[in-house]
């Protein structure tokens, strides 16, 4: 849902700068221009779908699976047994593949 969250953030004012830079770009022609309201929607509704198809796509064939990351927060020496260590452990989920993650390196 972050992807989603994001999408519905940046997406519209990534849009609104497109806008803004063509009416600029046709004032300095000195041409009128008309920007509609409704056409700025349907391109933002048209990325945040393929947004939504994109992470429905990857959920459907690369279903997250619970993974466990285990830290070791200290190694210390017990008197009786030998050593003590205290182990942290992260649960999570995660995809199998690394392909789906676009941006990530």
């Amino acid at each position: 849902f972050v992807a989603v969250g994001y999408s519905l953030e940046l997406v519209p004012l990534a849009v609104k700068v497109a806008a803004v830079n063509r009416i600029v770009q046709q004032s300095e022609k000195m041409k009128k221009i008309e920007v509609k309201r409704q056409h700025l929607y349907q391109i933002v509704g048209i990325c945040v779908l393929a947004i939504c198809i994109y992470l429905a796509t990857w959920t459907a064939i690369d279903c997250p699976i619970l993974q466990e990351k285990m830290i070791l927060l200290t190694k210390t020496d017990d008197d009786n047994n030998g050593n003590l260590n205290i182990v942290e452990v992260k649960s999570f989920c995660a995809s199998s593949s690394r392909a789906w993650q676009i941006a990530k390196s």
